[in-house]
């Protein structure tokens, strides 16, 4: 759901049908939804350069700055590889896009997720993706530890607060022409919180 998610919002109809997932990736934009999802399921990529000679690059490390990749200049995209879920775990998965309007629009605040859980509610594995509120697409490393173990069912405001505060400790927002510093803070944490409603 998140990646089908975080496609489906981007651009235009016109363009996503001619637009590709690698072509997002490598225009490392901070604001990049179908990077942000893919960062939020803990993707590879892989890379290969003009002697046939390929590597594969976990995508967190995959962006080093706004609009660089780690890539070499002799190097492309080849391709990306996503894991595979088990079809019996539960998964909480989706992406939120915040915006100045409702199509056409770059996101001021972006959060992907994708949390599996086991039959008794317990969360097994969890990906947070942040986009657009930081130079690079950040993966709230503390954030997904913290919500191993913990029931998906029964997230108080003490955990929820708690969960918000590791995801914004990945935000170092910039203020420009479509929002704030301190607005795109206050979005995420909103997001984050209510990420288990």
């Amino acid at each position: 759901p998140v990646l089908h998610q975080a496609a489906k919002s981007l651009a235009s109809s016109q363009i996503r049908q001619v637009a590709t997932v690698g072509g997002n990736l490598c225009t490392a934009s901070p604001s990049g939804d179908v990077a942000c999802a893919l960062v939020a399921l803990n993707a590879t990529c892989e890379v290969i350069n003009t002697e046939e000679i390929s590597r594969i690059i976990p995508i967190k490390e995959f962006f080093i700055s706004p609009r660089k990749t780690i890539m070499k200049n002799d190097e492309i995209l080849r391709r990306i590889i996503a894991p595979l879920i088990d079809k019996q775990t539960n998964i909480h998965s989706g992406f939120i896009k915040v915006g100045t309007r409702r199509s056409m629009e770059c996101s001021v605040v972006s959060l992907a997720y994708h949390i599996c859980y086991n039959s008794d509610g317990i969360i097994t594995n969890a990906g947070i993706a942040i986009g657009a509120v930081a130079p690079t697409i950040r993966f709230t490393e503390k954030a997904c530890s913290f919500l191993i173990g913990k029931n998906i069912h029964s997230f108080d405001k003490d955990l929820k607060a708690t969960f918000s505060e590791l995801v914004l400790e990945y935000a170092s927002p910039i203020s420009d022409l479509r929002a704030s510093a301190w607005y795109r803070t206050e979005v995420l944490k909103n997001i984050s919180k209510g990420l288990f409603d």
